[in-house]
């Protein structure tokens, strides 16, 4: 392996104070670094799946994701196809905001690019600066070339295994149903994108446990949709590598309802008050050691009619990735036996 560097226009937050004035505003700056993105062998990262999809753009194109080192690695395609390593350095030069957000996707999407930082010094000398979240966005974007590598000339993003997303078709009624990647924070941009449908179709498919394993899509697809209504495969696959876990959407799903329902809690003490792992969730930032399968346990027992009027959308999808998690044997444990295994780690 090999490494190359591309050059890229980060974008970060300044902030600062007009002259004899107190309130602090902000701008977005551009800044142009280098980033190292490694090279891979194509011997060492063989084609694990052929996915064969509809696009947001074009229609059927083919996505090779390829395994290596214990990862699967997803093509970012163009119009023309998979996106070319010279393409990719081109945009990234020209400072496109997809390119950017290839290497930091959690970064604010909704700002243009704007000046360096002496360009706005020269133009308001006598603006006070406050601290920057310079070194922040320089360090997301230095850790995410980690999920970016440049393979047999094109480029791929490390994005987890493939997902069915069932979702709701406006034009038959029915059922859609789109092959995409694992990974939440990859939004497909204008000049580029990954296989699948957008982040926020993807994020309310967990939020409405409609986010299936390879494994399960066939038996869940008969509860989804019955007999009544119709199913439209948007996609189709072929697994030459057998590297995925039967249970890795659910527990995706779960993962991804705690996070919004924590949200939900931060604002609701109705929430906070009937489940009992929600009662930290004053605090925004969700704990990385609690468990969901517990906190979707805990929702979808409570018994309380105006609650479950309230909140019976949410309740109903708990039960329901309760439902699968146990059917893949990962459902929450009992009392007793966290009780064991909790003296058995004393």
């Amino acid at each position: 392996m090999k490494d190359h560097l591309v050059k890229l226009r980060m974008r970060y937050r300044q902030p600062y104070k007009r002259p004899r004035c107190r309130r602090e505003e902000s701008v977005y700056l551009s800044e142009e670094v280098s980033i190292s993105v490694r090279e891979i062998d194509p011997i060492a990262a063989p084609v694990a799946f052929r996915i064969y999809t509809q696009d947001a753009f074009p229609l059927w194109h083919l996505h090779e994701v390829r395994s290596h080192d214990r990862a699967l690695w997803w093509p970012l395609m163009g119009y023309d196809g998979p996106m070319s390593v010279a393409q990719f350095q081109e945009h990234a030069a020209d400072g496109t905001m997809s390119s950017f957000l290839t290497f930091n996707p959690s970064h604010e999407r909704s700002f243009p690019d704007g000046p360096s930082f002496a360009e706005f010094v020269n133009n308001f000398p006598k603006h006070r600066f406050g601290e920057s979240d310079r070194a922040i966005q320089l360090l997301r974007t230095s850790r995410g070339a980690a999920r970016v590598a440049f393979c047999d000339g094109h480029v791929f993003v490390n994005a987890g295994e493939p997902v069915w997303y069932a979702i709701g078709s406006a034009v038959h009624g029915g059922v859609d149903l789109w092959l995409g990647h694992e990974a939440l924070d990859r939004e497909n941009m204008r000049l580029f994108w990954t296989a699948g449908p957008n982040w926020y179709a993807q994020r309310s498919c967990c939020n409405r446990s409609r986010a299936f394993g390879l494994g399960e899509i066939s038996s869940e697809i008969k509860r989804l949709a019955g007999d009544d209504v119709p199913v439209t495969f948007r996609s189709q696959i072929e697994i030459v590598i057998d590297q995925y876990l039967p249970e890795t959407a659910a527990l995706m799903c779960a993962r991804h309802q705690l996070e919004s329902i924590w949200e939900m809690a931060f604002h609701r003490s109705l929430l906070r008050a009937a489940v009992p792992l929600l009662g930290a969730a004053a605090v925004r930032v969700v704990p990385k050691d609690i468990d969901a399968r517990r906190m979707l346990a805990q929702l979808a027992a409570v018994e309380d009619q105006n609650f479950r009027q309230t909140y019976g959308v949410v309740v109903v999808s708990a039960q329901d990735i309760l439902r699968r998690l146990d059917a893949l044997g990962c459902g929450p444990l009992s009392q007793e036996d966290e009780d064991a295994l909790a003296a058995l780690g004393s």
